[in-house]
C-alpha cells in the first residue's frame, strides 16, 4: 500500500512538473514568435505579457500544491483571473478612447496638423509624359514574376516581396526584395537571397533583376521572409530596440542603389490608440547594420516615414470632428473617397486621396496631399467627379473590351485638372491609357499609348467649349509655315502619331491623324496653319491643323466644333495666345527701366 501511494505521489509530481515545463516552453515560443514591445504604451504588449504572466503564475502555484486536483483548480482559476483582468483593461481602454472622442475631439481633429489650402493648377507641376507613373503594385507583381521566370531555378528558391514606389536617381521606380520561398529554402540560403526587382513606374519594358552592386553580389540577408535571427523584426529587437512600436516595414534603396529596410517607430498618444510616428529605424538589408533616427534626421533618400494607415485615420478625424462630435447635421464635414495612393510632385512624395462631403456619392470638392515624410497636408479645392466615377467613365469608353481602370492619379496636364489611369485586361496587363477631366467627368480620351491618349485629350478639350485655363508653363499658339520634314511613328499598341518640323525651326510638333485627315497627305513644302499647346516639357501637341494643298470639305458639325475651339482661345477663357519670336523682339527693345515697370505690373 505504501509503495502504491508513493508511486501515485511521484506520478502527480511528474505531471505537475511536466505541465510547468510545457507552460514555460509555450510562453517562450509565443514571445519568440511575436516579439511585442516591452512597453505599457501598447495594448497588444500588455495583453501578451499579461497572458504569459498569468500562465506562469498558475503553473508555479499549481506545482507546489500537494493535491493534484487542487493544483488544477488553482491553475485554471489564476489563468481565468488573468484573462479577466486583460479583458477589463481592454474595456477600460475602449471606454477611455470613447471619452476622448467626446471630450478631446479637438486633439483628434488637429492630429493631422494645419491643412493648407492651395490652388490646384498653380501648385501641381505639369506632367512630363515620359515620367507618368502607370505601373502599380499589382502590375509590378506580374512583370516581376515574368522576369523571375526567365532565370533558371531562381523561381523555385525565392519569391517576390512587397513592391514599394520610390524615387531613385530622379526616376520613379517600384522595388521589391527577393525573399525565401519557405523555411527549407531559407536553410539552404542562410547568406541571403540574390538581390531585388526594380521596375520603372512609367515604362513597363524597363524591368531589372538586380543581383550585383559595384561589381559585388547582392545578398538580402535580413528580410520579412527570413527566419530565426535573420527575421527583420527579430533582428531589430535583438539590436536593443525592445520598447519601440514598429510598423510600416518598407524596402527602399539609397542613392547608390544599396538596399535598406525603413521601419517607422511610433507611440500611442491617447490611451492605447491614436498612434503617431516619431522616427525611423533603418536596417542595411545585407549587413544588418541598424541605425535609429528622428523624423527630421532620417536620410533624405527615405521616401516613406508616415504610415499610410495612420494618415488615413487622421484624415478621417480631421474631416469628422470639424465642429465637434455633436455635429448632427454634418455641417462642413468631409470624408476621404475610397482609395489612397502614393504620388510625386516636384520631387516630393505624397499620399493622395479625394475629399467629398458626407452626403456626396459621386462628386468631389477637392483632394488632399499629405507629405509621406513630414505629414505636411495640403487641400486643393476642386469641384468634380471622384475617382470611382472617373474609373467608370473611362471603362465606359472600352466596355466592349471589358478593361478595368487602375486607380486614377490627379495630374496637371497643360493646366487642365485631369485624372490619369491605365486600362487593364483580365490578366492584369496594361492595354490602353485614359485621361479624364476632373471637373467634366464625361470628357474622356483613350489611347493605345500615353502620347496618343494625351493628344486626343488635348484636342478633345480644346474643341469641347469648356473653360480651359492653361497655365503659364503650358501655352497655346497659332502658327503657320512651310513643312520641312514630316513622318509618322507606330506607338506601343498600334496607334499612329505624326511628327513634323517647319522650315527655319527645330521644334518637333506631334499630331494624331484622328484630329485631321489632311496631315496624312501632307508633304514637305506644303503651307500649313495650325494651333498647338506647348507644355514646356518637350511636348508640343497640335490641336487644329489645316493644309490648303489638300483641303477637305468640312461638315456643318465640324465647322461648329472648330468655332467652339476658336471661342475657347479667347481672353475670357484664359488661354494664352503668344508669338514667342515677336514677344522676344519687343522685350529686347525695352530699356531696363521699362522692363522693370512691366515686371512690377505683372506682379501686381
Amino acid at each position: 500500500m505504501f509503495k502504491k501511494l508513493t508511486s501515485i505521489v511521484e506520478f502527480t509530481k511528474k505531471r505537475r512538473r511536466f505541465r510547468a515545463i510545457i507552460t514555460v516552453i509555450a510562453a517562450l515560443i509565443l514571445w519568440y514568435a511575436y516579439l511585442p514591445a516591452v512597453s505599457f504604451n501598447f495594448f497588444d504588449s500588455i495583453t501578451f505579457y499579461g497572458m504569459v504572466f498569468a500562465l506562469l503564475l498558475a503553473s508555479v502555484v499549481s506545482y507546489f500544491k500537494k493535491d493534484n486536483k487542487t493544483a488544477e483548480r488553482y491553475y485554471m482559476a489564476i489563468f481565468i483571473i488573468g484573462i479577466a483582468v486583460i479583458g477589463a483593461i481592454g474595456v477600460i481602454s475602449i471606454l477611455y478612447q470613447m471619452g476622448v472622442a467626446v471630450f478631446s475631439y479637438d486633439r483628434l481633429y488637429s492630429q493631422l496638423g494645419k491643412v493648407e489650402k492651395k490652388v490646384y493648377v498653380e501648385e501641381i507641376t505639369p506632367i512630363d509624359l515620359s515620367q507618368v507613373p502607370y505601373v502599380d503594385e499589382e502590375y509590378a507583381k506580374i512583370l516581376g514574376e515574368k522576369t523571375l521566370g526567365k532565370e533558371e531555378d531562381l523561381g523555385s528558391r525565392v519569391t517576390i516581396g512587397e513592391f514599394a514606389m520610390q524615387e531613385v536617381d530622379g526616376k520613379l521606380v517600384l522595388v521589391a526584395p527577393l525573399e525565401h520561398k519557405d523555411f527549407f529554402k531559407y536553410l539552404k540560403n542562410r547568406e541571403g537571397t540574390p538581390g531585388y526587382i526594380m521596375i520603372s513606374a512609367s515604362n513597363s519594358e524597363d524591368v531589372k533583376l538586380v543581383t550585383e552592386l559595384d561589381g559585388k553580389p547582392l545578398k538580402i540577408k535580413y528580410q520579412m521572409g527570413a527566419y530565426l535571427g535573420e527575421d527583420l523584426k527579430r533582428h531589430i529587437r535583438n539590436e536593443g530596440f525592445w520598447s519601440e512600436g514598429l510598423t510600416e516595414f518598407t524596402f527602399e534603396l539609397d542613392h547608390s542603389g544599396r538596399p535598406y529596410w525603413v521601419v517607422t517607430t511610433y507611440k500611442n498618444t491617447i490611451g492605447f490608440d491614436i498612434p503617431e510616428a516619431v522616427g525611423t529605424i533603418v536596417v542595411d538589408a545585407q549587413t544588418g547594420e541598424t541605425q535609429k533616427y528622428s523624423i527630421e534626421e532620417t536620410p533624405d533618400w527615405v521616401d516613406i516615414i508616415q504610415p499610410k494607415e495612420f494618415v488615413a485615420n487622421q484624415i478621417e478625424n480631421w474631416g469628422k470632428y470639424v465642429h465637434g462630435i455633436f455635429n448632427f447635421d454634418d455641417k462642413d464635414k468631409v470624408k476621404a473617397t475610397e482609395g489612397m495612393d502614393t504620388i510625386y510632385n516636384d520631387g516630393n512624395c505624397y499620399y493622395y486621396t479625394g475629399i467629398t462631403s458626407y452626403s456626396s456619392d459621386t462628386s468631389t470638392n477637392g483632394f488632399i496631399l499629405v507629405n509621406t515624410r513630414t505629414k505636411e497636408a495640403i487641400k486643393y479645392n476642386l469641384t468634380g467627379g471622384h475617382e470611382n466615377a472617373a474609373q467608370e467613365s473611362a471603362e465606359g469608353e472600352v466596355q466592349n473590351m471589358n478593361y478595368t481602370a487602375g486607380f486614377p492619379l490627379p495630374v496637371n496636364l497643360d493646366g487642365i485638372p485631369t485624372y490619369f489611369m491605365p486600362l487593364k485586361d483580365k490578366a492584369g496587363y496594361v492595354k490602353k491609357f485614359a485621361f479624364v477631366n476632373i471637373e467634366y467627368i464625361q470628357r474622356v480620351a483613350i489611347g493605345d499609348s500615353i502620347i496618343a491618349a494625351k493628344n486626343a485629350y488635348v484636342a478633345e478639350m480644346s474643341a469641347s467649349g469648356n473653360n480651359i485655363a492653361f497655365t503659364d508653363d503650358a501655352y497655346s499658339m497659332e502658327k503657320e509655315g512651310t513643312i520641312a520634314r514630316i513622318s509618322f511613328t507606330m506607338l506601343d499598341g498600334g496607334s499612329t502619331v505624326y511628327m513634323f518640323t517647319l522650315e527655319g525651326e527645330k521644334e518637333i510638333y506631334q499630331i494624331s491623324p484622328n484630329l485631321s485627315t489632311e496631315v496624312i497627305l501632307t508633304e514637305p513644302g506644303d503651307q500649313i496653319k495650325f494651333t498647338c499647346v506647348d507644355d514646356q516639357n518637350g511636348n508640343i501637341t497640335v490641336t487644329t491643323f489645316e493644309n490648303s494643298a489638300v483641303y477637305s470639305k468640312k461638315s456643318e458639325a465640324q465647322i461648329k466644333v472648330d468655332e467652339e475651339a476658336e471661342r475657347v482661345n479667347t481672353e475670357q477663357n484664359k488661354v494664352i495666345d503668344v508669338n514667342p519670336e515677336e514677344d522676344q523682339k519687343k522685350w529686347e527693345s525695352l530699356t531696363d527701366e521699362e522692363r522693370a515697370k512691366l515686371l512690377d505690373s505683372l506682379n501686381d
